[in-house]
């Protein structure tokens, strides 16, 4: 191994380490939703590309990959077990004997294996909630539950001490649902779900769950569903309000919208902040890049800002107020898309762009040190850097290849 190699390897080895060391403490739903401008990025039943869904493994990788939060199916056996499972029908995604899981006991099921997504039996096995909770304490978890199960399935999250890092999913009126999370001396996070087209019911669901509840999932099939439009978009961003969640892991249920980045700008730009995936690396991606977009913008602002725009023409003056305006306006958003994002930055670098090319006196032209040569230099240098990884990679692919 070559010294580049090795330091490579010890730079990944570092990073490693201290995201095992980050990744240790336990992160509140609470501490998690207040993030400002955070996209929070739910995994739907945990990482399916790779193992069974509702399985351990697939929760603890889909943490590894980048999900804040991950959701998980949970039912009650015969002998009153709580297990991960998706469907009553076993057969459907484990090797039991069984039929139905209310018609069993766990002692039949606690030796039985999953299948992944493509219906090959692995090793994972069906686990239990209580195993669930003792081994994810980093993990804030979405536990769909029958609502006539949830003074049980609480009772058991609060004798593991989990209430603060567990959302309860269920579908019931949104008054009784208040009703009953104030009836309760541990407050457990309840996510309310709605799926009506009537604007009014709409806005009063958001008014009665937000006394109680975080998180408010919407859903409907139809694409021109009042929820997508401003006018209940708006209500997500004010002051005390929930936060919207879309369950964009399945087109009927977040208006024929794809699972991907074009799908998720739009959900975003109509005030959903939380979106529930099926491709959790993605949407890690996604929520990445729109961090370093905002971090990048607000970068851009501040140099914006401090240039003297009275040396500057009129026009060029006025484009750069209206592309500062609208920088501003998605810096100040509850959260922003990467479409919004990249748009923003665009704008206000091509104005800023102008003005050093062509405006700017000889005393000025420093103070926007931004060029068209320059964008285009440093394109080159990330290309040939992102080459320069792409041959190592495959070198080293090679190597191994030879090996074997």
């Amino acid at each position: 191994m070559n010294f580049f190699n090795r330091f490579l390897a010890l730079a990944f080895t570092l990073i490693i380490t201290i995201f095992s060391c980050f990744s240790a403490f336990a992160v509140t739903a609470e501490e998690a939703l207040t993030v400002k401008n955070k996209i929070i990025a739910v995994s739907y039943r945990g990482d399916t590309e790779n193992y069974p869904e509702n399985s351990l493994e697939a929760i603890l990788s889909a943490k590894e990959i980048g999900a804040d939060m991950v959701s998980v199916s949970v039912t009650k056996t015969k002998d009153n077990t709580l297990i991960l499972a998706e469907n009553e029908n076993i057969r459907n995604f484990c090797n039991a004997e069984a039929d139905t899981i209310s018609d069993t006991e766990w002692v039949q099921l606690e030796n039985c294996r999953l299948y992944d997504n493509s219906g090959k039996l692995t090793d994972c096995k069906i686990v239990t909630l209580p195993e669930v909770l003792e081994k994810s304490e980093n993990i804030i978890l979405i536990l769909d539950i029958s609502a006539d199960d949830k003074d049980f399935v609480h009772g058991v999250v609060e004798t593991y001490d989990a209430a603060d890092r567990v959302f309860l999913r269920f579908k019931e009126n949104s008054k009784d649902i208040v009703k009953w999370v104030n009836s309760k001396e541990t407050k457990p996070n309840v996510i309310g779900i709605y799926s009506g087209n009537i604007i009014w019911n709409a806005i009063s669901h958001i008014e009665n769950l937000s006394e109680v509840c975080s998180i408010v999932q919407y859903q409907s099939k139809n694409y021109f569903n009042v929820m997508y439009g401003s006018w209940v978009g708006d209500r997500f961003s004010a002051e005390g309000k929930a936060r919207a969640l879309a369950p964009a892991y399945d087109k009927e249920l977040c208006g024929q919208r794809e699972d991907n980045a074009s799908g998720w700008n739009e959900l975003i730009e109509n005030g959903f902040s939380v979106i529930e995936t099926n491709n959790i690396a993605s949407l890690a991606e996604y929520t990445e890049r729109a961090d370093k977009l905002r971090e990048g913008l607000e970068k851009l602002v501040k140099k914006a800002e401090n240039a003297d725009s009275s040396v500057y023409s009129d026009v060029s003056a006025d484009n750069l107020e209206k592309a500062l305006k609208k920088a501003n306006e998605e810096l100040q958003s509850n959260v922003s898309s990467v479409g919004k994002l990249e748009s923003a930055n665009s704008q206000l670098l091509l104005a800023m762009n102008r003005l050093n090319l062509s405006d700017s006196t000889e005393s000025q032209k420093g103070a926007l040190n931004i060029t068209a040569g320059k964008i285009v230099a440093a394109v080159l240098v990330g290309a040939a850097i992102l080459a320069g990884q792409i041959y190592v990679h495959k070198m080293q692919q090679e190597k191994r290849r030879k090996k074997r």
